[in-house]
């Protein structure tokens, strides 16, 4: 690209600038910052252009990215990002219903928290071109992202949701196929984001249906079957494939208490 420093006006002009990197470039047809007599910046506008730019987060996200964003500041101590964002390709290695997974996604906007004098604001919108590949253990599936990002992006209000398309459960003896999965993000519960979950299969003779509502904190988990079995049975069924009394003596309601950690916690 080109510099051009006008001493008149007290700008620094950059022209038609490119940054291409191993996966991806970056451009900006015009970016303008002020200086003051001192010669310290203190504004800003820069337009971005992100094209399948390649973003690791955590080693639990990948993803290409692609979009438009621009910068603004009148005070270069408070930015402001503005536009959208779209995951042309993602692969997550992580359990999506996860909180610490959500935790350590978020923190991503959180890197300039010790420096306490400087705050940036957002109004992003982040969509998926093609559906975020989660790939684990337990969940494989493919997931729909629609969220928009705003206010202080240390801590940013989150809002929208994120939809499992199709995908499985992998319970130890036979999985249970998921015929509804999503996660809703309301303002003001960023890292508490509803959820509502349906997953079904026939395993031996009976119908399993999994149930999960409520929130990502506090949620419940309800297992049925038809014909009727107790909870520690669908468990037992779940995991060695037999609902025999003598197993749910064995494997007691211990069991049925770890499924919300099951499908709750961390890959690892």
């Amino acid at each position: 690209g080109t510099i051009e420093i006008d001493r008149n006006d007290k700008t620094i002009t950059i022209k038609d600038a490119t940054a291409t990197f191993h996966n991806g470039a970056l451009h900006s047809a015009r970016a303008v910052a002020y200086f003051n007599d001192s010669g310290s910046v203190h504004s800003v506008h820069i337009p971005l252009l992100l094209d399948r730019c390649l973003l690791n987060v955590s080693h639990d996200l990948f993803a290409m990215v692609s979009g438009v964003v621009t910068v603004t500041a009148t005070d270069i101590l408070h930015p402001h990002i503005k536009g959208s964002l779209i995951l042309d390709r993602a692969q997550l290695k992580e359990n999506i219903f996860a909180l610490a997974l959500q935790k350590r996604l978020f923190a991503v906007t959180d890197v300039w928290r010790d420096l306490k004098e400087f705050s940036l604001t957002g109004d992003i919108f982040v969509e998926t071109k093609e559906p975020v590949r989660i790939d684990t253990d337990f969940l494989r599936a493919n997931a729909s992202v629609a969220l928009h990002l705003s206010h202080n992006m240390h801590e940013p209000n989150i809002e929208g949701s994120i939809s499992l398309d199709a995908g499985v459960l992998n319970f130890p003896y036979k999985p249970l196929h998921l015929s509804k999965g999503k996660l809703t993000f309301l303002g003001g519960q960023s890292l508490n984001p509803q959820i509502d979950v349906v997953a079904k299969n026939k395993i031996k003779n009976h119908h399993v249906s999994l149930y999960v509502n409520g929130s990502v904190r506090d949620p419940f988990v309800l297992l049925e079957a038809t014909p009727l079995l107790t909870e520690e049975q669908i468990v037992s069924l779940l995991l060695v494939g037999s609902a025999e009394a003598s197993l749910s003596a064995v494997v007691p309601s211990l069991l049925v208490n770890n499924i919300t950690n099951l499908i709750f916690s961390p890959n690892q």
